[in-house]
């Protein structure tokens, strides 16, 4: 490690930005790791998927047992991962032919622009986490659109917020576009 306690207190500030994004950087290509072995170990390739061929029940243990990270971290990995490749410009079918990985639907359309954001390193895997999982999915009254609008306030607010407190404003404007159902009801 370098000698932190010599540098000056921009210096420290600058080193330590540089290092979150690179962490960033590097997270972001590990969920997409994580996202690709979700894909070839998908349940209807049942024991021929490549985590029940290594002898794990599932991908996010087979991300576990491969990074040492713990099964949050791993299950984590997998869903921002699937987010980050669901998020990516779609290849044509002629640059895909080679790859096992075939094109699928995006499983979270409202949440487009937070895959590519952790995809460019601006948004950290739990920060994406926070957003998906206090937004949650659309209903009969919440559309996709509002989720989506509600996304992109978040990934405007994430730079000055904490995972915490991203999380909780996440829960909160889900509170907020289930609050404006039950006036519209009324």
């Amino acid at each position: 490690p370098p000698a932190t306690s010599t540098l000056d207190d921009a210096s420290l500030l600058s080193a330590q930005r540089s290092v979150a994004e690179i962490r960033r950087r590097v997270d972001a290509t590990a969920a997409a790791l994580a996202a690709e072995i979700e894909h070839r170990s998908r349940r209807e390739l049942g024991h021929a998927g490549l985590a029940q061929r290594l002898g794990a029940r599932t991908p996010e243990r087979l991300v576990q047992q491969l990074t040492g990270s713990t099964s949050r971290e791993a299950s984590t990995m997998v869903r921002v991962g699937v987010l980050m490749v669901s998020s990516a410009p779609q290849l044509s079918a002629a640059q895909t032919s080679g790859s096992d990985s075939a094109a699928e639907p995006d499983p979270h359309p409202w949440l487009r622009e937070d895959g590519v954001a952790v995809d460019a390193g601006q948004l950290s895997l739990e920060a994406a986490e926070a957003i998906r999982g206090g937004l949650g999915v659309p209903d009969e009254t919440i559309s996709a659109a509002k989720l989506a609008s509600a996304a992109q306030t978040l990934l405007a607010e994430a730079t000055t917020l904490t995972v915490e407190k991203l999380a909780a404003r996440a829960r909160d404007l889900r509170v907020g576009l289930d609050l404006d159902r039950v006036a519209e009801r009324e």
